[in-house]
């Protein structure tokens, strides 16, 4: 996923490529906007909202663990319960 931050550090653009294991190697990439918004569940951390361009208006929610690490949380917020991992890592910073 890549967070481009435009003019605001607290927003901008973003672009999210997603390939799911047993499923070939076909990436499905969603585009749109970004936010960080506050919420009283997770106290000091910032969760990034996800708006897509696309006209269904989707949204999908990550808390900000660290600076390099993102948690896909539920369209409520809340933490997804499985046994699956969920945390994005960053691997490398694109220009």
């Amino acid at each position: 996923m890549f967070l481009g931050t435009g003019i605001s550090p607290n927003g901008g653009h973003f672009e999210l490529h997603e390939t799911y294991l047993g499923k070939g190697d076909k990436a499905f990439v969603s585009k749109g906007n970004w936010a960080y918004i506050n919420s009283k569940e997770y106290p000091g951390l910032k969760i990034v909202q996800l708006f897509s361009d696309k006209e269904t208006k989707d949204q999908r929610f990550f808390l900000r663990l660290k600076n390099d690490q993102l948690k896909m949380l539920t369209n409520d917020m809340k933490t997804i319960e499985s046994d699956l991992n969920y945390i994005l890592e960053l691997e490398n910073q694109q220009d």
